[in-house]
């Protein structure tokens, strides 16, 4: 039986609203992140929303449809939310969008999972090649001419973009108008979890559910010309990171590994 924290016992005994949203990007860890809570008691009620990147209406009307499936889905003394992998990466580019749901939803708490950009950028693509319609946008492309080909692009947001997913400073400043907690995949799935459960309502249990049963894709190639195009591309955006939420360890650590220069901290004047 799940236990709720008091402080969110008593917040729920009304509850008419979603309590937070897992916010990811693709491959970062948004969906394994939902089953853990919901195999521990929380209702993660609609699954994957596209609150953004599939939309085709105001904030308003897509808040309410989330809510309700979210409503119907759940019982009234459980932690209700949603997952969208999309979310951050697509409300970066919407500002007015996020704007108009964080003023639907003032008290509605994010949980945003981060996975180290480079190895996110890796998984997505091997995701790409296995999917019958992405394998076609794909075009055969490596994963350095991918990138290369993205960096040279200028324009919106396309589903098909693997670079950019990775660009996690403006992802976070987008957020901002949230109660935002931010979580490290690689730190938050080895058994770093007793955060997220008491940021959304729930007392940490003393075990944790197996949630990596799914059998995983074969991760793409990484080539050293991809490995230093991405650890380039993405060495600046990750240094404005770490000015919101401090240096990751374990990052540093498989950059380290790797011969790749460490993340430079900007230091304030």
């Amino acid at each position: 039986m799940h236990r709720l924290l008091p402080a969110a016992a008593l917040a729920l005994a009304s509850n008419t609203t979603l309590d937070f949203g897992i916010a990811g990007v693709q491959k970062g860890g948004t969906t394994a992140l939902a089953e853990l809570l919901r195999a521990h008691g929380a209702c993660v009620g609609p699954h994957e929303v596209h609150f953004f990147s599939h939309a085709r209406s105001g904030p308003e009307p897509r808040w309410r449809t989330v809510h309700d499936r979210a409503t119907r889905a759940c019982a009234a003394a459980q932690p209700r939310g949603f997952d969208d992998p999309a979310f951050s990466f697509y409300g970066a580019g919407a500002p007015a969008e996020v704007a108009g749901l964080a003023a639907l939803a003032p008290g509605l708490r994010l949980v945003l999972v981060l996975r180290e950009p480079i190895q996110r950028a890796r998984s997505q693509h091997g995701m790409m090649a296995a999917g019958a319609k992405s394998r076609r946008a794909l075009r055969g492309r490596p994963l350095e001419v991918l990138a290369r080909d993205e960096l040279a692009r200028n324009g919106t947001r396309d589903p098909y973009d693997v670079v950019r997913r990775g660009l996690y400073h403006e992802q976070v400043e987008a957020l901002a108008g949230f109660d935002l907690h931010v979580a490290v995949a690689e730190r938050l799935f080895a058994g770093g979890y007793g955060a997220v459960f008491r940021f959304v309502g729930l007392e940490p249990p003393a075990t944790y559910a197996d949630v990596f049963r799914r059998r995983t894709k074969v991760p793409s190639a990484l080539s050293a010309a991809a490995l230093e195009l991405l650890a380039a591309a993405y060495r600046g955006p990750t240094d404005r990171l770490y000015g919101a939420i401090g240096v990751v360890p374990e990052w540093e650590r498989w950059y380290a590994d790797r011969g790749l220069p460490a993340t430079r901290v900007r230091r304030e004047r």
